[in-house]
């Protein structure tokens, strides 16, 4: 279960300035987190998720390392998603640190 501090925390996420600051997003649905852990460039901090989705993809959430996996219900996902129907399952990842090059025109 979700504490009030952790759900307002999850809600806060959903404004740019918080983002920014802490260098974290949301991602919601199935299809765009398990994209985002194949894709490796990111690294996914917390997972919150219905038991079906958790059981189903078992495998695959076994072999992330610090990554805190929480089982919630419908209603918990509801209140820290950002859609009007929540997925199920929702995770905050890390965003990618800028890689500037500096290019000389010699």
């Amino acid at each position: 279960m979700l504490s009030k501090t952790h759900t307002k925390y999850i809600q806060s996420l959903q404004h740019k300035k918080l983002r920014d600051e802490t260098g974290l997003f949301i991602a919601e649905g199935p299809k765009v987190v398990m994209d985002l852990l194949n894709s490796r460039k990111f690294i996914c901090k917390e997972i919150f998720a219905l038991n079906n989705w958790l059981q189903e993809h078992s495998k695959h959430l076994s072999l992330l390392k610090d990554t805190a996996v929480t089982e919630a219900e419908d209603f918990e996902l509801q209140k820290i998603s950002s859609l009007s129907t929540a997925h199920a399952v929702l995770a905050v990842f890390e965003k990618r640190k800028p890689d500037y090059k500096i290019e000389t025109a010699f």
